[in-house]
């Protein structure tokens, strides 16, 4: 968190990605059994995202998955008729 601000209301969902320090960018090699070049350099564990969920995050997005799908569906329907 920056220093002067308030607590965000998402702090207590997300934290920075331990793996590239809130970057999203991994850059060097990535070691799985070999060494391979690592050419899309996005962090591997936050898919670039520079954050990773919470166990309370990821239990709130497992609770609305099923309206999140359906709204979705819904939307791609009403896009369809257009």
């Amino acid at each position: 968190m920056q220093p002067n601000q308030p607590p965000s209301l998402l702090a207590d969902f997300k934290e920075s990605c331990k793996v590239c320090e809130g970057s999203g960018r991994k850059l060097g090699y990535l070691e799985i059994d070999t060494l391979q070049p690592h050419l899309s350099q996005k962090c591997f564990q936050c898919q670039g995202r520079g954050y990773t969920l919470t166990q309370l995050g990821e239990d709130l997005l497992e609770l609305y998955r099923p309206a999140i799908q359906q709204w979705i569906r819904e939307e791609l329907a009403r896009a369809d008729t257009r």
